[in-house]
C-alpha cells in the first residue's frame, strides 16, 4: 500500500467504500484470466477485468494526457435510508485507477473507441484509456467527431493563454506586446 498526499486511503469516497491505495506495480502483476477472486491484502478481488488489461497497456488518458498514478481498492455502496447506513453492493472489491489534476482525484475509465451505440464491440482492440472528464465529454462520438471538438477546445485554451501573456506583456513594455501580437495574429490565421 502507498500514501498519496491529500487523498483518503480508507473510508467512504463518493459511492465507494475504500480500503487502501496501491501503486500500479502492486496491482498490475496480479492480472489473470481466471474468474476466481484473488485475496488481495485479505480482501477478494477479481483480477480478470478488461479494464485491468487495458490499464496494463496504458495508464495515460488518450485525450488530455493525464497519468493514472495509483489504484484504490474499493467496492460500491448504497445508502439505505430505512436504517440510515451505507451497505456494500458486493462482498468483492475491485480496483479503480486514479490520477491527480489540480489537487483533485480523477478516475480513469475503459472507453470504447467506437461506441457500442454506434456498432462498437466489446473487443480489447476497441478500448482505450480515458479519464472520466474526457470520457464524459466524448459521449458516444466517433474519434473523428471528437477530434474536431478537441481541436477547437485546444485552440480556445491556447488563445486564452496567449491573451493572458499579452496582458502580462502590456505590464512589462511595448516591445514584448508587439512580439506577442505577431504570434497572436499567426495563431488566429
Amino acid at each position: 500500500m502507498i500514501e498519496v498526499e491529500g487523498i483518503n486511503a480508507f473510508g467512504r469516497v463518493s459511492h465507494y467504500e475504500r480500503k487502501g491505495l496501491y501503486a500500479p506495480s502492486e496491482v498490475l502483476p496480479h492480472i489473470r484470466p481466471e474468474t476466481e477472486p484473488v485475496e488481495f491484502d485479505g480482501d477478494p478481488v477479481r483480477m480478470n477485468s478488461a479494464r485491468y488489461v487495458l490499464f496494463n497497456e496504458s495508464l495515460v488518458c488518450v485525450r488530455c494526457g493525464l497519468v493514472g498514478t495509483y489504484f484504490a481498492k474499493e467496492r460500491s455502496i448504497y445508502y439505505n435510508k430505512h436504517v440510515n447506513m451505507y451497505w456494500p453492493t458486493s462482498r468483492l472489491y475491485h480496483f479503480n485507477l486514479y490520477g491527480i489534476k489540480n489537487g483533485r482525484e480523477i478516475m480513469f475509465t475503459k472507453d470504447h473507441i467506437i461506441p457500442r451505440s454506434r456498432g462498437g464491440t466489446e473487443d480489447q482492440s476497441n478500448f482505450q484509456t480515458m479519464c472520466s472528464p474526457c470520457n464524459t465529454r466524448k459521449k458516444d462520438r466517433l474519434p473523428d467527431e471528437m477530434n474536431e471538438e478537441y481541436a477547437a477546445w485546444r485552440e480556445r485554451v491556447e488563445r486564452r493563454d496567449l491573451e493572458g501573456r499579452i496582458e502580462q506583456a502590456r505590464v512589462f513594455g511595448k516591445d514584448a506586446v508587439d512580439a506577442l501580437l505577431g504570434k497572436f495574429d499567426e495563431a488566429a490565421e
